[in-house]
């Protein structure tokens, strides 16, 4: 099924003050999207016996954890890379975590069980059983140095080299009926995670709690809060209807590094899944039922502003409830997977091929010409294709100086040119074309000047009279021109600008015989 492409964007109301919708300027996208698993690729057979409980992104792959106990390793497209999927747990795979460099993979279960995967020899490096249902993990960014993973249950236990054996440390408990960590991010040297009574943060290097941000009073709902860390110094976090941006530095009284909230607002929808975007934020919310709708907002202090919401119908969403949806993001290729139990939609940054591709669906053309000449070529756009549309456009609103003028700008072949005096003709304006053709380099088939003369004699004579006195001889033919004017004049005798022309062409019919 392709992904519809009325994705009912919801766009801002034009702003108070303007007298029309016509003053309002449409917005450009900001993000393009497609369906994961489109055509003839693994993720739709997978789909169709199991269903995906978690997801994990990486430059070279996507790992998509099922209700069965299965982990797939597919490409973004879908496919499966390996052929099977890795094996280990005999039930629903909660969380899954992969390092940097793509080599190991980290996954936790229902089954009371944490398995690291080695990609490379697609064998079981480690498994740890624990006592209890495992929510959460995450792998060390650089696992094949340190061999490191964090663990959540209701506990967080970094497992970590010992003398002999793994140390299992105890990071933190979570407090009677507080619920278990349902959520882990690692980045550097810092491990943020989630549960039902708020985050916390903890710095590996200091071994120590940074911050703690309480689950508001105004939250009703348990669930766990949702968490991205774009580094060691900054992360976000969303309940379902309370987002914050934290940052971690050093408290101005004692030089410690602390979290504080540098940003934080109220969300009017439920969300259930957060990402950076640049300075802005993307959240995914739903009503339980109805389709998802991805929101892209400028935070501030108590307060935000929308800059664009996208709706998206993924398969099935009549059936799920915000619980069902996840939200992962590849930030170095600019890409967010909005995932659900029976789907995955891709997001991303729109380049400027996009941007170039809106410009032109807009009729913008002047600005992607503009953008082009001065940002240089990019795949199918070029100056000449781009102009080209551009002259298109302007012949077909009948604007022919404009597009004539353009001419010179972004035509250069001898074929180009040729072609382009056939379309002025055929559009009835060669006239306004005339007087920019080129003389040489290149110079064009007699045929062409030719037919331009013909057109403009019987339109233009003043505007014919300056072209032969400008033309060089060896342009067009003399003496077929010489021919058409003697007749007209024949009819016409006293007309002084047909006797002018008539001398003219006398003149390069000697200078051409001399020759």
């Amino acid at each position: 099924e392709k992904l519809e492409e009325s994705r009912e964007a919801t766009e801002e109301p034009p702003e108070a003050g303007c007298d029309s919708e016509a003053e309002y300027e449409e917005l450009e996208p900001r993000l393009k999207y497609h369906r994961v698993g489109q055509g003839n690729t693994d993720l739709p057979r997978i789909l169709d016996k199991d269903f995906i409980t978690c997801l994990a992104v990486h430059s070279k792959f996507i790992c998509v954890g099922t209700n069965w106990g299965n982990i797939y390793i597919l490409d973004h497209m879908g496919n499966n890379i390996q052929g099977r999927s890795l094996s280990g747990h005999s039930t629903t795979v909660n969380q899954i975590s992969v390092d940097e460099k793509g080599e190991y993979l980290a996954s936790c279960s229902m089954d009371e069980r944490v398995i690291i995967h080695n990609l490379f020899n697609k064998k079981t490096y480690s498994t740890l059983k624990l006592d209890k249902p495992v929510y959460a993990v995450a792998i060390s960014p650089n696992f094949a140095a340190t061999q490191s993973y964090v663990t959540g249950d209701d506990r967080l236990i970094l497992v970590e080299p010992g003398f002999i054996k793994k140390q299992h440390r105890v990071l933190a408990e979570a407090r009677p009926n507080c619920g278990a960590i349902r959520c882990i991010v690692w980045a550097n040297s810092l491990v943020v995670w989630g549960t039902e009574e708020g985050v916390r943060a903890y710095c590996l290097v200091e071994r120590r709690s940074l911050t703690s941000l309480p689950r508001p009073a105004t939250e009703t709902d348990r669930t766990a809060a949702f968490i991205q860390a774009s580094d060691e110094a900054n992360f976000i976090a969303a309940f379902r209807r309370s987002v914050y941006i934290c940052r971690i530095a050093p408290d101005p009284n004692s030089g410690r590094r602390v979290g504080q909230i540098v940003a934080s607002f109220s969300f009017p929808m439920t969300v259930c899944g957060i990402c950076g975007f640049g300075k802005e934020l993307l959240l995914l919310s739903q009503k339980e039922k109805e389709k998802p709708q991805l929101h892209l907002v400028e935070p501030g202090i108590d307060t935000y502003v929308e800059l664009a919401i996208e709706e998206l119908k993924v398969r099935g969403f009549e059936r799920y409830s915000p619980a069902n949806f996840r939200f992962e993001q590849l930030r170095s290729e600019g890409m967010y997977f909005i995932v659900c139990p029976k789907d995955i939609i891709c997001a991303q940054q729109r380049d400027r091929s996009d941007h170039l591709q809106w410009l032109l669906s807009r009729g913008k053309f002047k600005q992607a010409l503009d953008d082009v000449q001065q940002g240089g070529s990019i795949g199918e756009f070029t100056a000449a294709s781009v102009g080209r549309k551009y002259i298109d456009h302007l012949l077909s609103v009948g604007q022919f100086g404009q597009a004539a003028e353009l001419c010179q700008t972004v035509l250069s072949g001898k074929e180009e040119w040729e072609a382009m005096a056939y379309q002025f003709h055929q559009a009835g304006c060669t006239s306004a074309l005339a007087r920019h053709l080129p003389k040489s380099k290149p110079q064009l088939d007699t045929s062409v000047y030719d037919l331009v003369l013909n057109e403009v004699f019987k339109t233009d004579r003043e505007q014919f009279l300056e072209l032969i006195n400008s033309w060089p001889s060896n342009l067009f033919s003399v003496r077929a021109v010489t021919r058409v004017v003697a007749e007209d004049l024949s009819r016409q005798p006293n007309d002084q600008i047909l006797n002018r022309c008539l001398a003219r062409l006398y003149e390069l019919s000697v200078s051409t015989r001399r020759r």
